[in-house]
């Protein structure tokens, strides 16, 4: 039987998100090496930029070339059960490199409202390199024959690159609409 991997999104409303990742290994189809898990660009609703909406955030990327904005999230919870002797390692995805921002081992949580730092998007926080995407890869290490694990990972959305209700009544945020000013 092949590794039985899946993503559940058990919340996702204006200003967070919730997502359950589990993955159970028969031993021989091998580790996840920087997997997509979470993507915030076409897996979380209300991002202001999609396929569906066809409204595109831009940045200027130092001249008159322009790229899709990544989409920010920051990491507020986390709780975890991973098999013994085995690691999941949980990144930010780069154009040309990932940077890791937290390896699981065991079992616990981690709530970053109560005190405890957690490195954030880069995007957000300006330590990354050009081209981070705000989607987070998980890969993993030791994963033997009938070993797996499940995340549960809480998010909160950043309100400039997610609609809050800001494009069903701009009026209510003071938002400007050229030609709709009445």
């Amino acid at each position: 039987m092949p590794n039985d991997i899946k993503v559940q999104k058990l919340i996702d409303a204006t200003n967070r998100a919730r997502f359950m990742l589990s993955g159970f290994f028969d031993g021989a189809t091998g580790q996840e090496a920087h997997v997509i898990k979470i993507d915030t660009w076409g897996g979380i609703s209300g991002a202001l930029s999609n396929a569906s909406n066809t409204r595109v955030l831009l940045t200027n990327a130092g001249g008159s070339q322009f790229n899709i904005a990544p989409y920010n999230v920051s990491v507020t919870r986390v709780e975890y059960s991973i098999s013994p002797g085995a690691m999941v390692n949980l990144a930010w995805q780069g154009a040309s490199s990932n940077l890791a921002f937290l390896t699981l081992f065991g079992s616990g949580d981690i709530d970053t409202t109560q005190g405890t730092t957690l490195v954030f998007d880069p995007s957000v926080t300006g330590l990354g390199a050009a081209g981070h995407t705000g989607n987070i890869v998980l890969s993993t290490m030791n994963m033997a024959a009938n070993a797996g694990y499940t995340i549960i990972i809480d998010l909160k959305k950043d309100p400039k690159k997610f609609n809050q209700g800001q494009i069903g009544r701009p009026k209510d945020f003071n938002i400007i609409v050229s030609g709709n000013n009445a």
